[in-house]
């Protein structure tokens, strides 16, 4: 599409998205079509903890797929710079160089990205591409799509989706079309997306080191009752 398009919208074939979702894509590719430091407009916000206003959207340095949208001139090349990450941190942004366990994580998966193992991966040499580029993606605070490709008839996903994705509301609001006062990137809200989200940070591992206690105990309640 953005071979011939000098910016569009995607929703990807499992996304659900409300009304305003469209109107805010519209509004946000005009309002930032010059503006080469914001590269992604989202609808997609998975930060069910983040105290955001639901009228308003935010910048952060980690682009959400799911329902967004993008112009020409932010996706070119983006093939190009994969190619030329050296294998280590080089390129990745501050969010995930200050959250404990990121920066490995995202080298695995830009490591299995390159060997094939992922198979036909478009997203996360894109996302590489942007922090490369510096490029911010525009995100609102209560999310405006929902994925819904989780069941016996699903392509990939036909297992239980996690809990991040399940739980997510999505209710008709107004556009969040008022913005921060500078184009920079939440602190806050990156911090939230990566420690939902990508199950990251100091306090995501301390969670999941504690799932099998959790379900040892949940055995054994079974057991006992």
């Amino acid at each position: 599409m953005l071979e011939h398009e000098g910016e569009g919208i995607i929703l990807e074939d499992d996304t659900l998205p409300t009304q305003a979702f469209f109107a805010y894509c519209d509004e946000l590719l005009a309002r930032y079509r010059d503006d080469e430091r914001v590269g992604v407009i989202s609808g997609y916000n998975p930060a069910m903890s983040s105290r955001l206003a639901a009228d308003q959207h935010y910048f952060s340095e980690l682009p959400m797929i799911w329902g967004w949208a993008t112009w020409q001139r932010a996706w070119q090349g983006n093939e190009e710079t994969f190619a030329s990450w050296p294998g280590d941190t080089t390129g990745f942004p501050d969010s995930v160089m200050r959250t404990y366990g990121a920066p490995a994580k995202w080298i695995d998966n830009f490591e299995r990205v390159r060997s094939g193992s992922l198979g036909s991966v478009w997203s996360y040499p894109f996302f590489f591409h942007c922090w490369a580029k510096n490029l911010l993606t525009a995100i609102p605070g209560k999310t405006l799509t929902v994925n819904i490709g989780y069941d016996a008839d699903a392509t990939n996903t036909v297992t239980l989706p996690p809990k991040h994705v399940r739980e997510l509301e999505l209710i008709e609001q107004a556009p969040p079309l008022a913005g921060p006062s500078a184009i920079e990137a939440s602190t806050a809200l990156d911090a939230a997306i990566l420690s939902s989200y990508y199950k990251l940070g100091k306090a995501a591992a301390l969670r999941q080191a504690l799932v099998p206690v959790r379900n040892a105990i949940l055995r054994t309640g079974r057991a006992t009752g």
